[in-house]
């Protein structure tokens, strides 16, 4: 059974028809086969890396033990390397703590060898002799960065892994917004790290270029005078809405809701990224060696949703990160950016009496959110890089400065306030001039808290799991989510769930053998509130010779939700009564103001149409669903990628899409390797409705060589000085 067989893939159409078949591309409800090589249940090399992360774990000898990793430079910022335990003082609270257990560790820096003439994308680790002395988590902030910034951090990121991890590194790359699967696990193999970066997207939100930022809606909610007017201001630019005295209320009332919406959501977010940051530290407190989270983000406001600074958050990130003995060093992906008054893609106030209030409040809102970045670092005993463009040298920089550490442990005394934050300092005795980077204390609620057993209800038991900030990898399942509405039904979302075949139990019934499970599908709004929890329950059938092919695959459910404007995040979860395994995964998905004058863009959808010569003209017209790997879309290189995307916007299917522009992409390590020129996009409608265009294009899988990409497709509004772009990403095979 293949793609080509497969009753349920068997989706072809010419691509300038409008036919049913090609409707089925958008996916309403169904349980696809997916037959691949590596999908989600690839597990990773079992090189002798992987094994020393499973078989040497450091002992833990008591769980209130305070342990602390250590970096002393002197004046000139040169490390100190030859003390001793009896030249360390620490205190809590200013009260001195007698340190139980010592060590020096330094690390080699050994870069991975590779074969003569081997690529560096082909670059795998050799095994250490002893256990790892560094576990490295390159933490990726995808809920607060933008598509120029993900671009940059992607191509540094790549150059870090292959130049500068080393033979006693373990590593994995995690995202805020989730998607990576299993490529999010500690290894030691570098074409697993770069996998995962490929894997990286941008975060749903489209707001990243609008004026409209956290900081001016927290003023708004403050009921500043002047940010009020100016958020009226660009809600009139971005809306489209004149300015006229008869349109003075709705404009004050939009303005004043947005910042509402606006501030909720960035709460919600910053809430989510230092979860998974808990997390994050909670799972390397299991690793060997010197444990260092090096993290990029654009940046994170510490605004509530009412207006004011709130550290509550960002105190419990710190707490867990001394809890496990982790440094944090934090990035910001912008780097060297310049005056947002003078990006072409940001909207400002064109009113001068307003338009010069607005750097003002850039400049500030850029501080606030650095402001976390670093509190961040510094309290976690690490550094914040706040003003570079050399990511990939501020990351090395970082393994540098931990080169040689000191770790410090202690018991401290019995908690008696559990809501306290104990301050730990840490001196070197004598040495008044040294400088000692280490963690800066810890919530003492942390040390009362024991894990709960998970409940023995089945449905209540994967509710929970779901909840965990860290996916659940017994079931390898993935997750994403496309925004898309269609006139054959009233749902604004499409949810595509990808379960790892093999790690399913079957049971034989006659000729046939059958495999059950139960699919939960969980929606949170942008305050976290759960609003829906879905339930399905699949069954598939198959014949001896499916399930031998099957048990490498992966099954694909897809289903549609009807979704009201606003963010949301899909959390999916996986129960085998067979097996008792659950997996879980999540995704975010942005459903837009329908009713807005502004263009709104669907997700970006792909197909295959083989370009095969032997094959008939119709057959060449033909799409079918590509296979899956990883999460990915799999393409050959003699098939032809089919994209298909909708636009929206007040009569735009009247006007036959007249005067919009559409430009094609492909990206490999975020680097260009294929462009079209601008186009009308009028010469790829395929279909229109009153305010609605569906359009189409196909590139050839030719040009490129197996490997990544990423397919950008960018629409412009001759009303607007910002594209709308949209990404997909894929796999080409030989």
């Amino acid at each position: 059974m293949n793609n080509q067989n497969s009753p349920a893939i068997r989706a072809k159409a010419p691509l300038k028809k409008r036919s049913a078949q090609r409707r089925r591309l958008w996916c309403v409800a169904s349980v696809v086969m997916l037959f691949t090589q590596a999908a989600l249940a690839a597990r990773p090399p079992q090189s002798a890396a992987n094994k020393v992360e499973s078989q040497d774990q450091p002992i833990r000898l008591k769980t209130d033990l305070i342990e602390l990793r250590a970096v002393v430079t002197d004046k000139q910022g040169k490390p100190i390397t030859d003390l001793t335990k009896d030249d360390f003082e620490i205190t809590e609270d200013g009260r001195k703590q007698v340190v139980s257990f010592f060590t020096a560790e330094q690390i080699s820096g050994a870069l991975a060898t590779s074969p003569p003439g081997a690529s560096p994308a082909s670059r795998r680790q050799v095994p250490p002799a002893a256990r790892p002395k560094r576990t490295v988590a390159l933490f990726v902030d995808t809920l607060h960065m933008t598509t120029a910034s993900m671009m940059q951090v992607k191509q540094h990121m790549l150059k870090f892994v292959d130049e500068r991890l080393g033979d006693e590194d373990l590593a994995a790359v995690v995202a805020t917004g989730g998607g990576l699967g299993l490529f999010s696990q500690f290894t030691s193999d570098k074409r697993v790290l770069r996998a995962a970066i490929n894997r990286l997207s941008n975060f749903p939100a489209s707001r990243s270029d609008s004026a409209y930022t956290p900081f001016l809606a927290a003023k708004v909610e403050a009921e500043d005078a002047n940010a009020i007017e100016v958020a009226k201001s660009i809600v009139r630019q971005e809306e489209h809405l004149p300015d006229d005295p008869h349109f003075e209320s709705l404009v004050t009332n939009l303005a004043k809701s947005r910042a509402r919406q606006i501030s909720v959501e960035a709460t919600y977010l910053r809430r989510e990224t230092l979860s998974v940051l808990k997390a994050v530290a909670a799972r390397i407190a299991e690793m060997p060696g010197q444990r260092m989270v090096l993290m990029l983000s654009d940046g994170f406001t510490q605004l509530d949703e009412s207006g004011v600074t709130d550290s509550d958050d960002l105190r419990a990130a710190i707490s867990r990160a001394t809890r496990s003995g982790v440094v944090v060093y934090a990035v910001n992906a912008k780097g060297l950016h310049g005056n947002r008054m003078y990006d072409v893609t940001t909207s400002v106030p064109s009113e001068p009496h307003l338009a010069h209030l607005l750097p003002g409040y850039f400049a500030a809102g850029d501080r606030e959110v650095e402001a976390g970045l670093e509190r961040l670092a510094k309290g976690t005993g690490g550094e914040a890089f706040l003003t570079t463009n050399d990511l990939k040298g501020a990351l090395g920089k970082a393994l540098d400065d931990n080169g040689f550490y000191y770790v410090l442990a202690y018991y401290p005394t019995a908690p008696k306030d559990k809501k306290s934050f104990r301050s730990i300092n840490v001196r070197v005795k004598g040495h008044p001039d040294y400088r000692v980077r280490t963690q800066s204390g810890y919530l003492t609620s942390d040390l009362l808290k024991e894990k709960t057993a998970l409940p023995t209800d089945p449905r209540e038991s994967l509710i929970k799991t779901m909840g965990e900030p860290l996916a659940a990898t017994e079931i390898g399942v993935d997750a994403s989510a496309d925004f898309l509405w269609l006139s054959s039904d009233d749902a604004q979302v499409s949810v595509y769930v990808f379960v790892a075949a093999r790690n399913l139990g079957y049971k034989e019934q006659g000729q046939s053998f059958v495999t059950s499970f139960t699919l939960l599908t969980g929606v949170l709004d942008s305050s976290g509130r759960t609003t829906n929890v879905l339930q399905d329950a699949v069954q598939i059938r198959l014949s001896r010779e499916q399930l031998d092919r099957a048990r490498e695959d992966v099954y694909r459910y897809t289903k549609r939700l009807r979704l009201e404007r606003g963010l949301y995040q899909i959390r999916v979860g996986v129960f085998d009564s067979q097996t008792g395994k659950m997996g879980t995964a999540s995704t975010w998905v942005e459903v837009p103001d329908l009713k807005s004058r502004k263009l709104i863009l669907s997700s970006i959808s792909t197909a295959r149409l083989p370009s095969d010569d032997k094959a008939t003209e119709a057959a060449k017209q033909a799409v079918s669903q590509p296979r899956v790997r990883n999460g990915l879309l799999l393409f050959r290189r003699d098939d032809v990628l089919a994209y298909y995307g909708k636009a929206r916007q007040a009569g735009l299917g009247e006007r036959s899409a007249a005067g919009l522009m559409i430009q094609e992409q492909i990206l490999k390590d975020e680097e260009v390797v294929f462009e079209d020129t601008w186009k009308p996009l009028s010469s790829l409608v395929l279909a229109k409705e009153a305010d609605s265009v569906e359009f189409g294009g196909r590139v050839p899988s030719s040009r490129l060589t197996p490997g990544y990409y990423t397919l950008r497709i960018s629409v412009k509004d001759p009303q607007s000085k910002a594209a709308q772009t949209r990404e997909t990403s894929f796999e080409v095979v030989p």
